[in-house]
């Protein structure tokens, strides 16, 4: 069979489909243009332009929620709250803007506690967070 991840959220400017097994074709109606994809390729339509582009991934990276991981590789930091905010369900608030940019490799459990998660990332001694509720506060050192 085939084994693959499609990722759209309605906040996000693209939607991706990563592709760990099998063959999937993407199409943008838009500008009439496929894609083939095969194992280990993802696949990247955008959604503004509705151009289609694909480029070589490593899977693991989008397919560890399904074994209870989250998993990044010098990901953003405002891409990566941006997933700890769904599956937590919070708020972020960047005091510093260029925290934002910050980057981080990781590999968490998803089952943790969130502030066991934040622990961890405040280790790369870059960002600070405070909690209020269901609101992180994110600033840069």
């Amino acid at each position: 069979g085939t084994e693959f991840n499609f990722r759209a959220y309605p906040d996000e400017e693209n939607v991706q489909t990563t592709l760990v097994k099998g063959a999937v074709i993407m199409q943008s109606a838009r500008y009439k243009q496929q894609i083939r994809l095969i194992p280990g390729e993802q696949g990247t339509l955008e959604i503004e332009t509705g151009k289609l582009y694909k480029q070589e991934v490593n899977t693991y990276l989008y397919t560890a929620w399904k074994d209870g991981r989250f998993a990044f590789r010098d990901a953003r930091l405002e891409d990566l709250f941006n997933i700890l905010a769904r599956w937590y369900d919070l708020s972020v608030f960047y005091q510093s803007p260029e925290a934002k940019d910050i980057r981080f490799t990781g590999d968490l459990n998803k089952t943790d506690d969130f502030k066991s998660i934040l622990k961890i990332i405040e280790q790369n001694e870059r960002v600070t967070f405070t909690v209020n509720q269901r609101t992180v506060f994110i600033q840069a050192k």
